[in-house]
């Protein structure tokens, strides 16, 4: 059922669908991978022991939110390199959408959210940062439920607990308990009272490891004066050595949203990222061509690479271009302007950079990919798609990692010389 509705849609779009075991397997490599040899290093200190962590944060739109794409790229690197957990979790189901199919949240009480995407005009207004939600509630009692693996393919426990919220003096603390209920941990919520202070970070390690847990607001002391709670962020660890790989998108989300984002560069420091990935650019490009405007596009991108490696202490960057699509039920014109400007910026200040665009940009391969692996509104893809797309992403990624490794293998250190044997 699924592949006649596609092909019927498809017709519609004036798109010759390709025969029956048609096959477009290029797989374009990495764009400037001396630019990742900082990450290249970290791993291979990781697997030698030299180093604990590695920290990946992968910031996106609606093609990363629901992580079927990120997904499986973190299992590979997490396999290869160790499970240092799960990572970043947005509670986006208390918002009203979709999150990652991989996790599971819940609330209970009274929460109001804001987003990065939404307007100034939102009822509940607070900053947001690196997850691109912050969550708020006046009720004592009300609680956020987080299970870090739902069909995940892997375990993550939980063993340390980072995150972020909002402290003043009548800020609720924060209980955290396990599965079953018990109080594992309070921490208080009302901070050094400096107004000028409108986040604090807590980094907690658990008594046991965890799979799910839930945090309360709670009441210290019978102080009355406590009636708020706001949480920005929330970041789970395995305490294992390993690959973190967070992956953070929002529906909708636009290079200026993400600027939008007022904590983000404090949040983007406290994670001590090793590598940064920036998937943005299908949003920009639902426009006519002619009103794109490359200039301050290029603007843009240059405002948030420059806030992330600022944030990260000049972290690696890697783009990668949005994949091909349809508008108005053709192929998506404005897109090439968004990715020529990517590539054109890449080139400009030597960043990395891998094209998902080259795997559709030509209208038989974009009708390959909408016959077997897009959604039918043309843009988005299914989860087999997305998978897809992380395999040829994978296959790039770490063929970059083998090269600097046998680039390393074959450096030879010569002994030191000496004169006294050489010399008459």
């Amino acid at each position: 059922a699924w592949s006649v509705s596609v092909s019927v849609w498809a017709k519609q779009l004036h798109v010759e669908v390709p025969a029956a075991g048609a096959s477009f397997a290029y797989n374009p490599p990495l764009f400037q991978p001396q630019h990742l040899t900082p990450f290249w290093h970290d791993l291979v200190a990781l697997q030698q022991g030299e180093q604990r962590t590695v920290s990946v944060l992968h910031i996106g739109d609606s093609h990363i939110q629901a992580d079927y794409f990120t997904h499986p790229v973190r299992l590979t690197l997490q396999a290869k390199f160790g499970n240092a957990g799960r990572g970043l979790i947005t509670p986006l189901r208390a918002a009203g959408s979709n999150e990652a199919f991989n996790i599971k949240t819940s609330t209970t009480g009274s929460w109001q959210t804001q987003r990065a995407t939404q307007s100034v005009g939102n009822a509940f207004r607070s900053p947001v940062g690196v997850s691109g939600l912050s969550l708020g509630t006046m009720q004592l009692g009300a609680s956020l439920m987080v299970n870090s693996c739902r069909d995940c393919g892997t375990q993550y426990p939980i063993r340390e607990l980072q995150f972020w919220f909002y402290p003043s003096p009548q800020s609720f603390a924060w209980q955290i308990r396990d599965e079953s209920g018990a109080e594992l941990v309070t921490i208080s919520g009302q901070g050094d009272g400096d107004p000028a202070h409108i986040m604090q970070q807590v980094k907690q390690v658990l008594p046991s490891a965890q799979t799910q847990l839930s945090l309360h607001t709670a009441m210290t002391n019978g102080d009355e004066a406590q009636n708020l709670s706001v949480l920005y962020g929330l970041n789970v660890l395995s305490g294992q050595p390993g690959v973190l790989y967070h992956s953070v998108g929002l529906n909708g989300a636009s290079l200026q949203d993400w600027l939008n984002a007022e904590l983000l560069e404090q949040q983007v420091a406290d994670l001590n990222v090793d590598l940064i990935v920036v998937s943005l650019g299908t949003n920009e490009a639902q426009v006519d061509a002619d009103k794109f405007d490359t200039v301050r596009y290029t603007r843009q991108l240059h405002a948030l690479v420059s806030l992330l490696q600022r944030a990260s202490q000049n972290a690696p960057v890697l783009l990668i271009t949005p994949p091909n699509s349809y508008r108005h039920k053709r192929a998506n014109a404005t897109l090439t302007q968004v990715v020529r400007a990517q590539v054109a910026y890449a080139q400009q200040y030597g960043i990395g950079l891998w094209d998902m665009y080259a795997l559709t940009h030509r209208p038989e391969q974009l009708a390959y990919w909408l016959q077997r692996w897009m959604r039918p509104d043309g843009v988005h893809f299914t989860p087999e798609g997305y998978v897809q797309q992380a395999n040829y992403f994978m296959a790039a990624l770490m063929q970059g990692y083998h090269n600097y490794e046998q680039q390393m293998a074959s450096t030879v250190e010569l002994p030191p010389l000496n004169l006294h044997e050489v010399l008459p």
